[in-house]
Formats: C-alpha cells, sequence, structure tokens
C-alpha cells in the first residue's frame, strides 16, 4: 500500500484533498493569455493593434471586453484564434481611454488601460501689433483672432494660452520661416 501510495500521483492528490477537506480545490486553467500592448498612452485619433498570444488548450474564440470612461459596464466581442495561436485585434481612430480584457466564463485575464492624449489646443491668443515708426499709428491689441493685416516692418508679439502645458513651440510662417516661441508656464510669447 506504501509503494502504491508514493507511486500513484491520483491517489496522492486525492488524499490530499481527503485530508484537507476545509479547502478548495479548483481546476487549473486549461490556458492562459499574454496581451500586448497592455497598458500604453497613444494619441487621439491614433490606431491599436491588440495581440492575445494563447498559451495552453486554448478555445478557438474568446470574449474581448472594453469600457471607456462614459460606459458603466464592459462591452464584449468575439475575437477568433489563428494559427499561430494569436488572437488579434485592430482599433481604428480611438477617441477615447478605454480599460480592456480578455478571456471566457472560466479565465479573465489582467486588465489594461489604453490612454488617449489630446493635442494641445490654444485657448488664449492675444497679438500685440506695433507698426514700425514712420506710420506714427498707434500699437494695437488683438484679441482671440489670428488674422494679421500689418505694414511691413511691423513688430507682432504673440501672448499664447494652451489647454495643456507644453515644453517647445514655434510659429511656422512658410517653409522657410520659423519663429521658436519662449514657453513659461503661464504664458507663451513669441
Amino acid at each position: 500500500f506504501f509503494v502504491f501510495f508514493l507511486l500513484n500521483q491520483d491517489f496522492r492528490s486525492a488524499s490530499n484533498r481527503m485530508i484537507n477537506f476545509d479547502k478548495t480545490f479548483s481546476k487549473p486553467n486549461e490556458f492562459s493569455l499574454e496581451i500586448f500592448p497592455g497598458n500604453m498612452e497613444i494619441q487621439k485619433n491614433d490606431n491599436v493593434e491588440i495581440k492575445i498570444i494563447a498559451k495552453g488548450n486554448a478555445p478557438n474564440t474568446i470574449e474581448f471586453f472594453t469600457k471607456n470612461q462614459f460606459q458603466s459596464e464592459f462591452i464584449s466581442q468575439n475575437i477568433f484564434l489563428d494559427s499561430n495561436k494569436t488572437y488579434t485585434l485592430q482599433i481604428k481612430n480611438v477617441k477615447n481611454s478605454f480599460a480592456y480584457f480578455a478571456g471566457n466564463k472560466n479565465y479573465k485575464s489582467d486588465i489594461f488601460k489604453i490612454n488617449v492624449s489630446t493635442t494641445p489646443q490654444i485657448t488664449s491668443l492675444v497679438l500685440e501689433i506695433i507698426p514700425p515708426e514712420y506710420s506714427k499709428l498707434p500699437k494695437i491689441i488683438q484679441n482671440d483672432n489670428g488674422n494679421l493685416l500689418v505694414l511691413k516692418s511691423s513688430k507682432v508679439n504673440f501672448n499664447l494660452k494652451t489647454s495643456k502645458e507644453i515644453i517647445n513651440g514655434a510659429i511656422i510662417i512658410n517653409d522657410s520661416l520659423k519663429e521658436k516661441l519662449i514657453i513659461n508656464k503661464k504664458n507663451i510669447t513669441g
């Protein structure tokens, strides 16, 4: 009996469950999923390719769950296993950040997040137009209007505020004329 007990894995496993009757023993998952890109940051309107690599005895289809900040619950869609044991999903023109995971009724992956960042927008524009001295015209302050009609040799100072903090900026007038802006935490001037 002792030799049979030592050599038979099933018998040892069953005995362990009987001895530890107060513990829960669950069947191990038949497969696992490795998800790429995981957590990621993208620009608004970018495309994202989600690749899910199956390990073990993977089913032909799994569910892919997504939820953005405007949804109260996850929404699912089925994705299919290809010959490389990979599930692939293309998400085009992503507008909002979203959380996602994959799985089926027996297995759920970790939850990942795609953060969507937007490009900074100009929220305020003040132009100070200083005409050349020969014109004897007074300086003009122009608010929130980027259209300029100025005399030749006029000096124009820009004061911009943006929706997000930026590191650097420039005004591009044409292919050969580009002026760097001076950035500070409160205003952008140039």
